[in-house]
């Protein structure tokens, strides 16, 4: 049997588990390259840690074992995934070995246990290792998490990777850092940060530290530190995003993003009378005239649990209508705790939550349109419901 690669590959997609594509490989030789390119795509070399849904796990004297006596296999590994014991061990050696086979690596996420492993510390050839990774032409994505590392080391990562994340990354040395990045220079693509540092926000507080055009905050309540790095990168920034589902004390203004064209908001809302919470998402909308004078397009979802509100009450709690500045286009995205995906809900059940969801989001319609009517009647809102799942 003979099919052209491009079918076999489309094939290999649909297949979820391992079992599987063993024996996709054994219908015919020309399914051997399929199969092994799937299997391989996504590699964790660990000791310890957590369990990765789509990476295969493997232990660093395994993968010397196997891409030592098989260096092929090593070509298909797209997102490559090192976590570090939180005690130096002997698979230092194996995994310095291993690294330069990976040679066509997309993704390449580095983890530790904790902060406390320090960059610094690890052995020289390990470090010159991982940096080669860093380094490969094919490389558009780094992940460091859970690590202390020099600030050295960011900037210069993010002046040949297309995208960084940084994961409670704890940054050494701030005060041996050079100059701030040249921002004629091609800014970052994109920056997401997650459980934001001290030191983090201290070293991005510095304008052009990490220029970067898309910026993604995630789970951070001190509303003083986002707007500290939002100064710091607002020069060359494009696109923000920011996911909260805490109040987040938004106060006035103290960055100005001349550059931002695209606003993007991830909450949650509480139940009814429905409202996201302690109006942070309101008053981040309040700043848009003064603090983003020349924001297109604004993309909010808010992600809610249906309830009725008692008799009388609102399903919304709605405010005065909004100054939007320049803003031609929302988009908002409702999206609901589907329970009907589980067992266990008969159809009456299931027939109620429906209406309930009906009403909750219709509602949400009617109540946006209130607050935000020049765009109603421009037809500048538009509105969508996702179930969850």
């Amino acid at each position: 049997m003979h099919l052209p690669r491009e079918i076999t590959d489309e094939i290999v997609a649909e297949i979820e588990d391992t079992a599987s594509l063993r024996a996709f490989c054994l219908v015919t030789p020309s399914f051997v390259c399929s199969s092994q390119a799937r299997i391989f795509r996504g590699l964790q070399i660990r000791v310890d840690g957590p369990s990765p849904i789509d990476h295969r796990p493997m232990s660093p004297w395994q993968a010397e074992s196997l891409f030592s006596s098989s260096p092929h296999l090593a070509s298909y590994v797209q997102r490559l995934w090192i976590h570090i014991p939180t005690r130096p061990t002997e698979w230092y050696s194996p995994l310095q070995a291993v690294l330069p086979a990976f040679i066509r690596v997309r993704e390449f996420i580095i983890s530790a246990s904790g902060a406390e492993t320090r960059w610094t510390v690890l052995p020289e050839a390990l470090k010159d290792a991982m940096q080669a990774v860093m380094l490969l032409p094919s490389l558009k994505q780094l992940e460091l998490a859970y690590l202390s590392v020099p600030a050295t080391l960011i900037t210069s990562m993010a002046a040949t990777i297309p995208e960084l994340s940084l994961i409670s990354v704890v940054v050494e040395d701030i005060e041996m850092q050079s100059s701030p990045m040249d921002l004629s220079k091609r800014a970052l693509g994109v920056l997401t940060l997650v459980s934001i540092s001290t030191s983090m926000v201290e070293f991005l507080a510095t304008p052009g530290r990490l220029p970067s055009r898309r910026l993604v905050i995630a789970y951070h309540t001190e509303w003083a530190d986002i707007s500290k790095i939002l100064q710091g990168t607002a020069v060359t920034l494009t696109q923000l995003h920011l996911d909260f589902h805490h109040r987040l004390h938004v106060g006035p203004p103290r960055y100005y993003l001349n550059a931002l064209r695209v606003l993007e908001l991830d909450t949650s809302a509480g139940p009814a009378p429905h409202r996201v919470p302690d109006d942070t998402l309101f008053a981040l909308l309040h700043q848009i005239p003064t603090a983003m004078p020349h924001l297109e397009h604004l993309a909010i979802r808010v992600t809610i649990v249906p309830s009725l509100p008692r008799p009388g009450e609102a399903v919304w709690v709605r405010g005065a209508p909004l100054d939007m500045g320049s803003v031609a286009t929302v988009d908002w995205r409702l999206c609901f705790n589907d329970h009907s995906q589980f067992a266990g809900f008969d159809d009456a059940e299931i027939g109620r939550e429906l209406q309930d969801y009906e009403m909750v989001f219709d509602e949400f319609v009617h109540c946006m349109g209130e607050q935000m009517p020049v765009l109603r009647d421009s037809g500048g809102l538009s509105f969508s419901r996702i179930p969850l799942h």
